[in-house]
C-alpha cells in the first residue's frame, strides 16, 4: 500500500510554528537559549532521519547515545542528513557551527553570553542569514542595535531557518525527501 501524499505545510504555517517555538524561548539567559535551540534542532533532525528509516528497535538504538548509537550526537545526525542529500552544504555547515556554539556554552565553567568575542565570531560565520533561505529573517537582523543583539539575532535566524527546513522534510511524502528546498 502506498503512502497517501500529504500537503506540506505552507511557509507561513511553518514560520508561525518556528516563531512561537524559537522566539518564545528567546527571553531567558543566553546559555539556556542556546542549549534549548540546540536541543530543538537535535530533536527535529532525529524526526527527519526517522522519516527515512524503518520503525524498529534497531532504528531506535541508532539514536540512543547511552547504547553507543551512531546517530546519538548532533554532529552525526547533521552528517547523515547531508549524505542523504536532505540538506545542502550551507545547511550542513551551519548545523555543525550551531553544534560548536552550543558546545561552547554547554561546556563552559562560566556563563557565556552572545557578547563574548569568540561567540560573536562563531555567529558571524553562520551563513544562512545571508542566504536566500532566510530572506524573511533579514528584518530581524537589521533591527539589532548592538553586537550582542546582532549575534543573537543571527543565531536565531539560522536556527529558525534550519528548523523550518527540517520540519518540512519530516512532513514530505517518502519519495520527495531529498533537499526539499531545491
Amino acid at each position: 500500500m502506498s503512502k497517501k501524499k500529504v500537503r506540506p505545510p505552507s511557509l507561513a504555517e511553518l514560520e508561525e510554528e518556528a516563531m512561537v517555538t524559537i522566539i518564545g524561548i528567546f527571553q531567558g539567559s543566553d546559555t539556556s537559549y542556546i542549549t534549548t535551540c540546540g536541543g530543538l534542532l537535535e530533536h527535529i533532525m532525529r524526526l527527519a532521519l526517522e522519516s527515512f528509516l524503518r520503525q524498529s528497535d534497531v532504528a531506535e538504538r541508532l539514536f540512543d547515545p547511552l547504547r553507543s548509537g551512531v546517530l546519538g550526537t548532533f554532529a552525526a545526525r547533521a552528517d547523515l542528513l547531508y549524505c542523504l542529500e536532505a540538506i545542502d552544504t550551507l545547511m550542513h555547515k551551519d548545523l555543525r557551527k550551531v553544534a560548536k556554539i552550543r558546545n561552547s556554552f554547554a561546556h563552559s565553567y562560566f556563563e557565556l553570553r552572545f557578547s563574548e568575542p569568540q561567540i560573536q565570531r562563531l555567529c558571524e560565520e553562520l551563513q544562512i542569514p545571508n542566504s536566500p533561505y532566510a530572506e524573511h529573517w533579514r528584518e530581524l537582523l537589521s533591527e539589532a542595535n548592538s553586537p550582542h543583539e546582532l549575534a543573537k539575532s543571527r543565531f536565531q535566524s539560522c536556527v529558525a531557518t534550519l528548523y523550518l527546513h527540517l520540519k518540512r522534510l519530516c512532513d514530505l511524502p517518502e519519495g520527495d525527501r531529498s533537499n526539499p528546498s531545491g
